[in-house]
């Protein structure tokens, strides 16, 4: 689930969210004006909130500022259920939503209208003191208005703590637990990849594995395809080249089981799909290494070219013959 984000103070960061939550949508009655004129806060702004072809999900977008300065946008896709007062029919009914997004770092505090499918109001950030008060005691430093809001924006709180401390990290200062938290670093993610196997030590290294992609999720998915005497760096290689567990399942199905870790970052590099791999052997070229799968494949030879390089030279006829002749302009 995608999440756009440019950061407060403009600072523009990569997230990359699985298993967001999103805040509950109660189509209860306002709370009183007094109430909510007590919510005084630094950073407020717009939310606008759509429903998502993942049942129980919702798409939440929040254009914010501080002391009335733009800021950005912040979005991130988020579970339903953890909303408290959420009403089952939230997308379907019409009318006046009050809700708040509880974070160790403070209460998004938002307003507005449904209109069947939608909604969209206004938010104000009530920040919690007693969360700055915490992390200047745990070692992170007390963070300032602006740090406090991009923290509670992302969600980066006590669980996150937590979760490095039991894994062996370092206490982050406050300006990298900003960037962990906006960077999509979550207690899930920490101590998922721990239970993969990888506890990397150091918090720069944990954020670049997150901007990368590679998650305890996709690590499993390999093994389970039979890559399991991967290093964390092949892995991380693996992610960044594109080879995925649906690769790995076409290769097999096309016959090729049994490919070393390099083959297959070759593979899919030079763009062999299990497609091209039928197309050539539905032309007569079967069985065929995969060096010659990709040199085929380098040489701009498709399922036509294959076909029609087959009628001309005839059927005995190599992949190398096929190949001199699209090199020497057949078409």
């Amino acid at each position: 689930m995608s999440i756009a984000h440019a950061g407060l103070g403009r600072r523009p960061s990569r997230m990359v969210s699985a298993g967001a939550c999103l805040m509950l949508v109660s189509l209860a009655a306002f709370p009183s004006s007094m109430a909510r004129a007590e919510a005084k806060a630094a950073l407020g702004g717009q939310w606008m909130l759509s429903g998502s072809p993942e049942p129980g999900v919702g798409h939440l977008m929040m254009n914010y500022t501080l002391h009335g300065r733009d800021q950005g946008q912040w979005g991130r896709s988020l579970d339903l259920a953890q909303v408290r007062g959420l009403r089952p029919d939230a997308f379907r009914a019409r009318g006046p939503v009050a809700f708040d997004i509880v974070r160790d770092a403070g209460t998004f505090i938002c307003t507005g209208t449904m209109n069947g499918t939608s909604g969209k109001g206004a938010f104000t950030l009530r920040a919690d003191a007693e969360f700055a008060r915490t992390l200047e005691r745990r070692g992170v430093g007390r963070p300032n208005e602006d740090q406090q809001a991009r923290l509670a924006l992302s969600d980066a709180g006590y669980a996150l703590l937590d979760a490095l401390e039991h894994e062996g990290y370092p206490v982050p200062r406050v300006a990298t637990m900003v960037e962990l938290g906006e960077h999509g670093v979550d207690a899930p993610f920490v101590t998922g990849l721990a239970s993969a196997g990888f506890r990397l030590g150091s918090l720069d290294r944990l954020r670049e594995t997150r901007d990368h992609g590679l998650t305890a999720e996709y690590v499993q998915e390999l093994r389970r395809q039979g890559l399991t005497h991967l290093t964390f760096e092949q892995f991380m290689q693996a992610r960044d080249h594109g080879v995925t567990a649906e690769f790995l399942q076409e290769l097999r199905k096309a016959g090729y089981a049994n490919l070393s870790y390099s083959e297959l970052l070759e593979a899919r590099d030079h763009g062999v799909s299990e497609d091209f791999i039928v197309a050539l052997s539905e032309a007569g070229f079967v069985r065929l290494p995969l060096e010659a799968v990709v040199r085929a494949r380098d040489h701009g030879l498709d399922a036509r070219l294959a076909r029609r390089a087959r009628r001309e030279l005839g059927l005995k006829a190599t992949i190398d013959d096929a190949i001199e002749w699209r090199d020497r302009g057949g078409r």
